[in-house]
Order: structure tokens, then C-alpha cells, then sequence
């Protein structure tokens, strides 16, 4: 155990103590600004999705004995060169793709009290257990303080966009006023298109069964989209389509799982797949039927209807989550960036291997530019 003053901190394991891990987490997520994606029930499905020989890291900082922060990590293993064996630690992750491919973002710790946490016990206890620590798509409240940490670096960050959804209230005239003369444009001319095919109508799956079928059609048309680029997508992973379709078995009737069907008449304009908690829409993922005419607009208008419908039932926040995509631009009212950091011990070994990445990719752009 490392202590300083009256702070400490602790490692326990699932396999040893998975009631106390649950309790514990139960505990801080009560003051803890969090996602859904460190929800009780994102973790309880998580958890039963990873294969039984998979064991996770559960840290505890507590004050006087009292929780105040904890951190999920699961463990691999990878070579510095191909030759000697380093432990990574994955916050909120195994390390193997295809149980990593529900990407939860927002990772980081939970807690009681933020100002309390002391982020550099966390960095030097962590890496007297694992060589290094990957946070990917790190909580941007969280961040600033992991990335002042003097063993830590950035590794890239991705754009994160917001919408108000207050916006929507009196008659709409704020949303209208908040996006670009040009999205207002493209919006109004692809609402007309498509209602030239018959009315507009967004439908949410009523239960488990219709849900489902929503998330296969979504993932065919999500396929599609990735097989255009010559790339492999999320749906064509089978541990992430068994992943939601558990997450549905269990979750759906607890209200935070929203999958929407999106039509003009007969005429499938696309799905989306949003989670639903505390007040926020976090959109995860979504399939659209792209038509030859530019006119046609599916992300514009789905997701235009989607903060619609969301904010007639109270909802207050639109949370694209990270990525650029257009459509996230032309709607958003606030941007933040969310990191993917790594915390590395300060071994000769780790310093050379970096210094030969940031050379290969120096002379990578220098070749692109010649």
C-alpha cells in the first residue's frame, strides 16, 4: 500500500474481491461527474462480456478510509522491440481489440472529490506496478490533470462536440439561430427533399426485440459505409455485436438505451444508437442511406431529429462523443478535445523507443512532403 499523510491507496482484483469492487465503485459514482460509460450498468455488462480468465485491477484511494477514488485496469503484455516483455495497463480495457472495440469514452477515475485526488500518487504507484498505463479517450476534466503528471504524455486527441438542447425550447428559434447560414441551408433543403417521399417520421424501439432488429439494420448500413473505404467497422467485429445485444437483454428496460429508426414514408433514412443518462444523449453510433443527390443530407437530418425528439422529454445536453465528423460540427455549440494519454516509467528502454517513433514519423512526413 502507498501512503502520504492520510491518503492511500490500494490494489484488489475481480477475481478476489468482485462484491467490494462493485460497492466501492456504487459509492464514488454518487459525487462523481461521470458518463454513462462508467454507469453501474455499462460496468455489470462489461465485466460479463470479458472472457472468465480475464482479471481486472480495481484501485482504491481512500482519505481517513473513506473511498475517494477509483480506477478499473485491465493488464497485457507487448515486446519493446519485439524482445523484452512490458506490462500494459488499459484504464477501462484488456488490451485485446476485439473486447476493447466498444471504446467507452470518458474513462478515467471516479471519485468523491475531484480537488482531493492527488493524481501524481496515482502516476507513481501505477507505474511501480506496470511499465505503462494507456488512457484512452480520457475524461477531458480528468485530463489536465493526468497530462501535468512528468510521466505522462499525449498520445493523439480527437475533437469532442456538444449541442444545447435547450436550443429546441420556444418554438426552436435559438436552434435555428445557434447553427451556420450554410447548415441552416443544407438542413431546410434535405428536410424538403426527403419529405417530397412522403412525412418524417423518427420512431424509438418499443422493447428488446425491436431494438435488436433496429441495431442489425443499423449495423448492415454502418458495414456498408466501412466497406466503401476498404476498412473494417465496429459491426464487424462479432465480440462487439454480442456486447449490445447483451447490453440490451439486460439494460433496455431500464430506460437508457435509445435506438431510433429514421423514415420518410416507406423510405429508411437510418438508425441511430444513443445512450440515454442523466440528462444527456451520448450518440454511439448510427447507419445511414446515403442517395446519389447531394440534397439528401441523412446525418443533418437524423440527428436534427433525434435533439427534437430528445429535447421534448427533458433531455439537456447532445454529446456527439469524440470524433470530426461534419454533421457533429454543423450542430455543435461547445467543443473540448478528448486525449488518449500514457503514463511510461522513465526506463532508457521506453525513452529510445519513443525517440524512434517521433524519428520514423519526422522522416515519414519529410518523405510525404518531398
Amino acid at each position: 500500500m502507498s501512503k502520504m499523510n492520510s491518503i492511500a491507496l490500494k490494489k484488489y482484483t475481480l477475481k478476489n474481491d468482485r462484491p467490494f469492487i462493485m460497492a466501492s465503485w456504487q459509492t464514488l459514482l454518487t459525487n462523481s461527474d461521470h458518463s454513462y460509460f462508467q454507469s453501474l450498468e455499462w460496468m455489470h455488462a462489461w465485466l460479463t462480456h470479458l472472457p472468465e480468465h480475464q482479471d481486472l485491477d480495481f484501485w482504491l484511494m481512500t482519505n481517513h478510509n473513506e473511498p475517494l477514488a477509483g480506477l478499473v485496469i485491465g493488464t497485457c503484455s507487448r515486446k519493446f522491440l519485439g524482445v523484452k516483455p512490458l506490462v500494459r495497463a488499459v484504464v477501462q480495457g484488456v488490451g485485446l481489440e476485439e473486447f476493447d472495440l466498444i471504446t467507452p469514452e470518458y474513462t478515467g477515475l471516479v471519485y468523491n472529490d475531484l480537488e482531493q485526488v492527488d493524481f501524481a500518487l496515482w502516476s507513481d504507484t501505477l507505474l511501480n506496478h506496470y511499465h505503462e498505463v494507456l488512457l484512452p479517450y480520457t475524461s477531458p476534466v480528468q485530463s489536465v490533470r493526468w497530462i501535468n503528471q512528468k510521466q505522462a504524455h499525449c498520445l493523439y486527441h480527437e475533437a469532442t462536440y456538444y449541442a444545447d438542447l435547450n436550443a429546441f425550447k420556444d418554438g426552436e428559434s435559438s436552434f435555428w439561430q445557434s447553427i451556420s447560414k450554410n447548415t441552416k441551408k443544407q438542413l431546410k433543403a434535405s428536410l424538403n427533399a426527403y419529405e417530397k417521399m412522403g412525412s418524417l417520421k423518427i420512431e424509438a424501439a418499443k422493447d428488446k426485440t425491436q431494438a435488436k432488429e433496429f441495431l442489425h439494420e443499423l449495423g448492415k448500413l454502418s458495414s456498408l459505409k466501412w466497406d466503401s473505404t476498404n476498412k473494417k467497422g465496429a459491426f464487424d467485429q462479432q465480440q462487439f455485436i454480442v456486447f449490445h445485444q447483451n447490453l440490451i437483454d439486460k439494460s433496455f428496460n431500464n430506460g437508457h438505451l435509445q435506438l431510433l429508426k429514421v423514415t420518410a414514408a416507406e423510405h429508411v433514412i437510418g438508425y441511430l444508437y444513443n445512450f440515454i443518462y442523466q440528462g444527456s444523449v451520448y450518440f454511439y453510433q448510427c447507419g445511414f442511406v446515403y442517395l446519389e443527390q447531394n440534397k439528401f443530407r441523412p446525418g443533418l437530418v437524423c440527428h436534427y431529429l433525434c435533439m427534437q425528439l430528445n429535447a421534448s422529454k427533458g433531455a439537456l445536453n447532445y454529446d456527439f462523443l469524440a470524433g470530426d465528423n461534419r454533421y457533429k460540427q454543423s450542430f455543435a455549440t461547445k467543443q473540448e478535445n478528448m486525449p488518449t494519454l500514457l503514463l511510461q516509467r522513465n526506463n532508457w528502454y521506453l525513452k529510445l523507443e519513443k525517440t524512434l517513433i517521433l524519428y520514423l514519423k519526422r522522416l515519414k512526413k519529410f518523405q510525404f512532403k518531398r
